[in-house]
């Protein structure tokens, strides 16, 4: 019996360590099959990181490349436009001209449209019509000197309408203190009456019928006008027509009165012209001659304004 119990005990532990065997392998199957997708997963992970930056990479490189086409497109662009400048000729007159008159509309036209602006406040627009009257005046007086600048500078310079010629000694004329003989000659006009200044000429601008001094004398029109920034303006700050560049103890009006002018320096007479830019001082010489250097004298431009 004891025997028996000894075999049967031996047997359950055999069986019981066979069981245990057993156990002991699942267990390392499933730990090695954890292990496996451990590994696995570690491994797509990798992948995928791997994949992702060299996509960003890949997308670097792109963009590298996009901007060094793009620079070299530039700088090829730059050149050619470089290229193209210098090869341009320089422009005609006519285009010189043209840029001028563009630039000179575009500053007008922002003009008008500030006084435009200016006309939407009550104050100004009971203003309106007298400044407008005035600068309208204004251009017809440009325009008046340009269109009859011939006869503005008879009238000024007391030049006559030619009835005749004679003839006289040049040598004599111009240095009449000295004797020659009349063998060099020139033929002196005939002069007729002298052309009254005061006589009003009709002047049509722009549908409206003006009356001017034949010798276009406007010192004592713009004379009238307040300077801008004066300390005397309008104590309701309605808007009022100021000038800038007015004579003061220094300059002195031009007849045109669109410019003031530098006294001339001893020695010298003004000369003035209808286009106020082309004036001079005129060197006396001798008697009549005109024999030294003559300059322009030193202007500034008296431009109209408004301001309230």
């Amino acid at each position: 019996m004891t025997r028996l119990q000894a075999e049967l005990d031996a047997a359950a532990d055999l069986l019981a360590q066979a069981q245990e065997l057993e156990d002991d392998a699942k267990t390392a199957a499933q730990r090695d099959a954890q292990l496996a997708e451990i590994q696995r997963r570690e491994s797509v992970l990798a992948i995928a990181q791997a994949n992702k930056e060299q996509a960003e990479q890949d997308l670097i490189d792109e963009k590298n490349i996009q901007e060094g086409v793009q620079q070299q497109s530039g700088e090829s662009q730059s050149f050619a436009e470089w290229l193209a400048e210098k090869l341009k000729p320089p422009p005609t007159e006519a285009e010189i001209a043209a840029q001028k008159q563009k630039e000179a509309r575009a500053e007008e036209d922002a003009f008008n449209a500030e006084v435009a602006r200016l006309y939407t406040i009550p104050q100004f627009s009971a203003k309106k019509a007298i400044n407008e009257t005035f600068f309208k005046r204004e251009r017809a007086k440009k325009a008046y000197i340009l269109e009859k600048k011939s006869q503005i500078w008879r009238a000024r310079t007391g030049m006559r309408p030619i009835t005749g010629y004679t003839w006289f000694d040049k040598h004599k004329f111009y240095h009449s203190d000295k004797v020659r003989d009349m063998t060099d000659q020139w033929p002196k006009p005939v002069l007729g009456d002298k052309p009254n200044p005061d006589q009003m000429i009709p002047y049509v601008f722009e549908g409206e019928t003006y009356m001017f001094r034949q010798d276009a004398d406007f010192r004592v029109e713009n004379a009238q006008v307040p300077p801008c920034g004066a300390f005397n303006k309008n104590s309701d700050g309605a808007p009022r027509v100021c000038r800038e560049g007015g004579g003061d103890d220094d300059y002195k009006w031009a007849k045109s009165g669109d410019r003031t002018f530098l006294p001339c320096k001893s020695g010298y007479w003004f000369q003035e012209h209808p286009i106020s830019e082309l004036s001079k001082c005129v060197f006396m010489g001798w008697r009549y001659a005109d024999v030294g250097t003559s300059y322009y004298a030193e202007s500034r431009p008296v431009e109209f304004f408004i301001e309230y």
